[in-house]
């Protein structure tokens, strides 16, 4: 969340600066916190509201802004600022707005596939397809492994069979979850489903443990496809 207090204090006290600085100052903060252009009277208003400039000459300061080359605004468009001048006011002000957080491409399991799966899985995917992207293997080989353990229990609570893969209080390990598939008939898995499971397992287990090897690229890439099928055949069952 944004901070205002802190930006409208930072912009109160700062010393040299012109009616028109805070103004731009104001606009790019509103357009940075809401993602949307901002217009003249939306920054003057925040000025005020915010007890940085009282009764604003608006038509004066709007002259001025014309003027200015930093920003561009033409006659019933949104003020936009120049690159420089923006790059300026985040090294100044960037700290009072939170940071946006990285968008996957969802290029190695599709955001379509755990669409209708609860928060929890939609938030692992989103950081197995950013650690796949970021190169950063051995969090894509830990992501791939809990998504499959996620959705294993689900299938085995959603089928009824939950006791089947727990001891009464606990559920098991995820081997003995894998064995369970194997041998249960609340649902079934397409052919080579263990063996892919036991893949994920594996890579998973390398990568939260190994002290020697890291995963590669390679790694990944060829299980990729299989865990693709893997992940669609659990949600469906």
């Amino acid at each position: 969340m944004a901070d205002i207090d802190g930006f409208s204090d930072a912009i109160s006290h700062s010393n040299g600066k012109t009616e028109l600085d805070l103004l731009i100052a104001v606009v790019w903060f509103l357009t940075e916190t809401s993602g949307e252009p901002t217009e003249f009277d939306s920054a003057c208003d925040f000025l005020e509201a915010n007890g940085i400039r009282h009764n604003i000459n608006r038509s004066r300061l709007k002259g001025r802004l014309t003027k200015d080359k930093r920003i561009s605004a033409p006659k019933g468009k949104p003020i936009s600022i120049a690159a420089p001048t923006r790059k300026e006011l985040q090294e100044e002000y960037g700290k009072y707005i939170p940071a946006t957080p990285p968008k996957p491409k969802f290029g190695f399991l599709g955001e379509e596939i755990l669409e209708a799966q609860s928060e929890t899985l939609k938030s692992l995917n989103v950081q197995l397809n950013l650690a796949f992207e970021h190169e950063m293997f051995d969090c894509t080989a830990v992501m791939m492994r809990r998504i499959m353990e996620s959705l294993l229990i689900k299938a085995f609570s959603k089928n009824k069979a939950r006791d089947e893969i727990s001891d009464g209080k606990n559920l098991r390990g995820l081997e003995d979850i894998i064995i369970q598939t194997t041998k249960t008939d609340a649902f079934h898995l397409a052919r080579g489903s263990e063996k892919t499971m036991r893949a994920v397992k594996s890579i998973g287990d390398k990568g939260a443990h190994s002290p020697n090897y890291s995963i590669t690229r390679s790694d990944i890439a060829n299980l990729a496809t299989d865990f693709r099928a893997l992940i669609a055949d659990l949600v469906a069952a």
